[in-house]
């Protein structure tokens, strides 16, 4: 028989831990550099003890050193590879510096050695999410919950909420069903329900569980706005206000739902009624912004641009980092052709949402209009970006590149904005002037041009394109029709008054093209082309 071999156990050095129990002390009073120097001090006297460099790795993160601290906590490991905390520290490194794969090996040797560990599966969850791995993520919730004895009510949200995200409209109402078995008297989980059924298209189950939730919950501003909603779009426009009169019955001091309430008025089309209770609001809640970004989206859509202006002035002064001021104020200024004003409002707003499309496009138009095209151009596409099938932004793009010459993406944004809404007449104008500028596909310009004037019969510059393409073609009589009456509709513009004079220049009616050309010239002093025409026409 062979006899059994005592493992042998080492006595701690008793100058070593001396050492650690003065950095222990230093480290309650944060005293961290004091803490580190007499850990340091222990390893003198032993240098295999694991625990010094957890310590030691602890207080090198406390002060801000990653890489020693990585460097510790790793030697921590090599002499004990059990050992959890060494490796929860560095997940949390790895994490914080983004570098996922490093965090995801040393989580999973965490869980290969304790498969109960919550909070390693919560990061695991966060890494995954981080990856834009949805189906993983929820696979590792789903796995904390069937750890949890009662499940974590702000888990069972999350999880619906990753479930709604990837499409998984049941599994989600099956998620917010359970937070109801937990907490019937809970609104958030009837609300939840009810957002799974209307994402299926269940709206009079959404309607039911919405009305749960208010039932429990009525501070739920979520819920009674996606209740009303629902109605507007059944055109129940009087349930629709109920929801928000009711509220107010209970509470009259919640702005939010008197904004709802005015909201409600603007999109039924009762102007009068919705800014007779935005004034209530003002009155009230004078220092609320949003009551004056919703006047002001009135008033534009009123087309009454300089009283827009002046509301939309009254949130930069209320709330200077909101970007609607900066932006509706901007807005409004390019309505009111006060391109170099506006130009200083939209820049603020691209600051503060750099991302945001609105204001991206807007910046992009006002630039491209004040013939910078060069900058423009990353603006538009950054609004492209956000939303890829914007036919406006595709539309003065295009513009933009024809402008630079780059007629080969000028004609692609064109087809691609006339894919999306091949009725459009703005852009078949734009298109078909482009062509005719360049003399180029004439009868494809033609047939684009004759349809954006069926949609706007009486539309100037519609009728000036035409008439300028049959120009081109050689059909004056056909050219002087069309442009004749864009000239009696658009006396303004200098360009269509050019045109007309080169169609009596071709007829041969001189006398005529001088006059239209002077009047052209009034409009447009400094334009050479309509000087470099009155030079011709003095000579002859």
């Amino acid at each position: 028989m062979v006899p059994s071999q005592k493992r042998e156990v080492r006595e701690p050095n008793s100058r070593a831990v001396e050492h650690f129990v003065d950095g222990v002390i230093s480290d309650l009073n944060h005293n961290f550099p004091a803490a580190l120097l007499s850990y340091q001090e222990a390893l003198l006297y032993d240098s295999t003890a694991p625990a010094i460099y957890l310590a030691i790795g602890k207080d090198y993160l406390m002060l801000g050193k990653q890489e020693s601290a990585i460097r510790s906590l790793k030697r921590c490991l090599d002499l004990n590879p059990k050992e959890i905390e060494a490796r929860e520290l560095l997940s949390k490194i790895y994490i914080s510096d983004k570098k996922w794969d490093s965090a995801e090996k040393i989580i999973g040797e965490i869980l290969s050695l304790d498969s109960n560990d919550l909070e390693a599966y919560y990061d695991l969850a966060q890494i995954a999410l981080s990856k834009n791995d949805v189906e993983k993520a929820i696979a590792v919730y789903r796995r904390v919950l069937s750890l949890q004895p009662e499940p974590d009510p702000q888990l069972l949200l999350q999880l619906g909420e990753l479930y709604l995200s990837s499409g998984h409209f049941e599994k989600a109402a099956e998620v917010y069903q359970k937070l109801i078995d937990f907490d019937p008297m809970e609104g958030l989980g009837y609300y939840g329900v009810g957002f799974a059924r209307e994402a299926a298209g269940d709206t009079s189950a959404a309607v039911m569980y919405y009305g749960k939730a208010l039932e429990f919950s009525p501070e739920l501003v979520q819920a009674r706005a996606q209740l009303s909603r629902i109605y507007s779009t059944r055109g129940d426009w009087d349930a629709a206000l109920r929801v928000f009169t009711e509220a107010l019955e209970n509470d009259s001091t919640d702005v939010v739902n008197w904004l709802e309430m005015g909201n409600v008025y603007r999109q039924k089309g009762d102007t009068t009624l919705a800014l007779e209770t935005f004034q209530k609001i003002k009155d009230r809640f004078p220092q609320d912004w949003r009551v004056y970004l919703d006047v002001g989206r009135i008033l534009l859509d009123k087309q009454e641009f300089l009283s827009a202006y002046h509301e939309f002035k009254k949130i930069i002064a209320l709330s200077s980092e909101t970007i609607w001021g900066w932006l509706f104020t901007g807005i409004s200024l390019v309505h009111l052709d006060s391109l170099q004003q506006s130009e200083s409002y939209l820049e603020r707003a691209v600051d503060l949402a750099p991302d945001d499309p609105l204001a991206n496009y807007y910046m992009g138009l006002v630039l491209s209009q004040r013939d910078r095209p060069e900058e423009s151009t990353p603006y538009l596409e950054k609004a492209l970006e956000s939303r890829p099938k914007w036919v406006s932004a595709l539309s003065v793009l295009a513009g933009v590149y024809e402008t630079l010459k780059e007629y080969a993406i000028s004609d692609s944004l064109f087809q691609s904005a006339l894919a999306i809404e091949p009725d459009n007449a703005m852009v078949l104008n734009n298109y078909s002037y482009s062509l005719a500028q360049r003399k180029s596909r004439l009868d494809e310009a033609i047939t684009m041009a004759l349809k954006a004037l069926g949609k706007e019969p009486e539309n100037g510059a519609y009728l000036d394109t035409v008439g300028w393409i049959y120009f081109n073609l050689g059909e004056y009589d056909k050219a002087l029709e069309f442009i004749h009456k864009a000239y009696s509709i658009r006396k303004e513009s200098a360009e269509v008054a050019g045109h007309l004079g080169e169609v009596y220049d071709k007829l041969g009616m001189k006398q005529k093209a001088r006059e239209v050309w002077e009047e052209a010239l009034k409009l447009d002093q400094d334009n050479p082309e309509i000087l470099k025409k009155l030079g011709r026409a003095f000579k002859e």
